[in-house]
């Protein structure tokens, strides 16, 4: 597991904190109005999302390398209305992109991608249907891996 989890407890509040605003309506402006039909145009990463040839054992070292406690998987939508909350909201936060950078590196994978991708444990299948195999059901969601390709969180 991953030491000195207080800090990923944050990070799944402030997580938590978009689905509920998602639900509610509520939004950084106060506005009572959250529209979440899919987007006109296809969502962009962060630029400090990791670059990833999609072979996790590979991104696995590259983050231990690095320092950083663990790897984060990210499963989004290109259209998706929650996972551009998740970006402007939440990763909006510098407070949350700081720790977020100097803690995890995040493989943003697309769910309805059929891109290979090698998981922790060496198995290639798509992104599809890794994301199904996680049961990545809703987006965005998040998955930790701790610097041994196990899930964490």
């Amino acid at each position: 597991m991953i030491r000195g989890c207080r800090p990923v407890l944050a990070l799944c509040g402030a997580l938590l904190s978009l689905m509920l605003s998602a639900q509610t309506g509520w939004e950084a402006d106060d506005s009572l109005e959250f529209d979440d039909a899919p987007l006109d145009e296809p969502l962009e990463h962060p630029p400090w999302f990791k670059d990833s040839f999609l072979y996790l054992p590979d991104d696995l070292r590259e983050a231990e390398a690095a320092g950083k406690r663990s790897l984060i998987v990210y499963f989004g939508q290109k259209r998706c209305a929650y996972c551009k909350r998740l970006m402007t909201v939440n990763f909006g936060q510098p407070d949350i992109v700081a720790y977020t950078r100097e803690h995890f590196d995040v493989v943003p994978v697309d769910i309805w991608s059929p891109e290979e991708l090698t998981d922790a444990g060496g198995k290639v299948l798509t992104a599809r249907e890794f994301a199904v195999r996680e049961n990545t059901n809703f987006t965005p969601s998040l998955i930790f891996y701790d610097s041994e390709g196990r899930e964490a969180l």
